[in-house]
């Protein structure tokens, strides 16, 4: 994952559904099972997987620790060779790895949206554009990015593929027009890049079936 902090932490844990134990008992017991086919049971144990690699956290933090998820356990990058190292049957998902360690200093908090924002209250509340707007100015105080003709070239790049010629043309009006580069911007077009955000989506359809989910495609029962 290209994060050095990894091989360096004391524990790492990795969390994954098991969809192979319960085949095998239910194989054992001579019992029907299509579970690994299912992608609503595959959902319903993924967010089992978030809740109990959280309570770790909450656990951990109570002892002093300090923790880190690491999503993209599952990039294609990895994925095969994380099955292999820890030689994962068909049937199990890892979901997340959670690095443990105690820190040499506590991170400050990071500023966040405000609850108005991110809190609804029997139906979903849409800010106004103002609103919007300055709820991430308050998250991200003067974070403003010099221009430099590396920095635009990228952002048009990621404009154009996007949303065409037009929004291109559009982004880098706004940018000059202010002498900086904003953060939407930054994130978006820089950081986690919008054009390489999707791509690889058939590709993770591979490698869910490899590792023996069959969810992504209309299943048919043998006695059909």
């Amino acid at each position: 994952c290209h994060q050095k902090f990894i091989g360096e932490a004391p524990v790492n844990l990795i969390f994954c559904i098991d969809w192979h134990r319960n085949r095998r008992w239910a194989e054992l017991e001579k019992a029907p099972y299509s579970a690994q086919n299912s992608f609503r049971h595959f959902w319903i144990a993924f967010q089992d997987v978030i809740i109990a690699a959280q309570n770790i956290c909450t656990a951990a933090d109570a002892m002093g620790l300090g923790s880190v998820y690491i999503g993209t356990i599952m990039d294609l990058g990895y994925f095969g060779d994380i099955r292999k190292m820890f030689e994962l049957p068909d049937g199990v998902f890892p979901v997340v790895l959670l690095c443990l360690g105690y820190p040499k200093m506590r991170p400050k908090p990071r500023k966040k949206l405000p609850v108005d924002i991110i809190v609804h209250n029997e139906k979903y509340n849409d800010p106004s554009d103002s609103k919007l707007l300055e709820a991430f100015s308050r998250k991200y105080p003067d974070r403003k990015f010099e221009i430099n003709d590396e920095r635009i070239g990228y952002i048009e790049k990621v404009c154009r593929r996007v949303h065409g010629d037009g929004f291109a043309l559009k982004c880098l009006d706004e940018i000059k027009k202010r002498g900086h580069i904003n953060m939407a911007q930054y994130y978006f077009g820089l950081h986690y890049m919008a054009d390489e955000m999707p791509e690889g989506n058939e590709k993770f359809v591979k490698v869910t079936e490899d590792a023996g989910f069959g969810w992504f495609r209309e299943y048919r029962f043998k006695g059909d």
